[in-house]
């Protein structure tokens, strides 16, 4: 059985892109939750922040 040239190549092109792929979206799905939790602290910074003032206002 004979390659023909240019299989080589092509296959380990295929193995890079496709180790890429698993990359990006494991870093997307990463990222999505990170954020997710960054914006739910913001909120309670948020609300902690407003009662502060809130405070010191009715002094």
């Amino acid at each position: 059985m004979e390659i023909r040239p240019g299989t080589i190549p092509l296959a380990t092109l295929s193995i890079v892109f496709a180790g890429l792929q698993v990359w990006w979206i494991a870093n997307m799905l990463q990222n999505g939750r990170v954020a997710k939790n960054t914006t739910h602290t913001r909120k309670n910074q948020l609300t902690y922040q407003k009662q502060r003032l809130d405070k010191l206002l009715k002094k």
